[in-house]
């Protein structure tokens, strides 16, 4: 008489760990493996199942968001109109460094052509990312007040500023998935963190 040798999919433990690293060979291992009752098959496949549906529903922190933000308030702090401008948003919260390996940055003291200049009025940038990034999550949420604060808050500190139409500027870097771009001023030393979409 001869004993058959188990197969693999006959370990419950191979099993389990076939359905958490890749689930389809889990999946066919579970329906194969004789000591799990078809009540567990069913509610182990349910659950992979769903798991695998929310892990791939679920959105990329680097998703872009076109929004319309509030019109960048005078000294006063009085206006609180929208503007024609868009600010691409950001939710990622990463250091700088580990922004630049994940998303594709790109360091450059300049760019091959020394003729890029602010496309209108209107565009912010801040020398620190986060702060942008804040900015930005207020205009996107529709926070007209918070932006406002924020931002005059930003400039007092010397944080942000405001640029002007045709301004000359040069790209110092990139945050490609992101959608921003730290640009500087001709003539001056000072990076600030903008939308790609306020270099012409």
């Amino acid at each position: 008489m001869t004993q058959t040798k188990p197969r693999w999919y006959d370990n419950k433990t191979v099993v389990v760990v076939w359905l958490i690293l890749f689930c389809p060979v889990g999946l066919y291992a579970l329906w194969k493996n004789r000591s799990f009752t078809v009540k567990t098959k069913w509610i182990l496949t349910g659950v992979v199942v769903l798991v695998c549906l929310a892990v791939g529903v679920q959105e990329p922190a680097d998703q872009q968001i076109a929004v319309a933000p509030p019109e960048i308030p005078s000294e006063e702090g009085t206006s609180q109109e929208p503007v024609d401008r868009q600010v691409v948003a950001s939710e990622s919260k990463e250091p700088e460094e580990k922004q630049r390996a994940d998303t594709g940055s790109s360091r450059s003291d300049s760019t091959a052509s020394n003729d890029l200049r602010i496309d209108g009025d209107d565009w912010i940038g801040c020398s620190d990312r986060e702060y942008y990034e804040k900015l930005t999550t207020y205009a996107v949420q529709k926070d007209n007040a918070a932006f406002s604060r924020a931002l005059m808050t930003g400039v007092a500190s010397g944080i942000c500023i405001k640029f002007t139409a045709e301004e000359q500027i040069f790209i110092v870097d990139r945050a490609i998935f992101s959608g921003l771009v730290k640009i500087r001023r001709k003539g001056e030393t000072a990076e600030y963190w903008t939308a790609m979409e306020a270099v012409n």
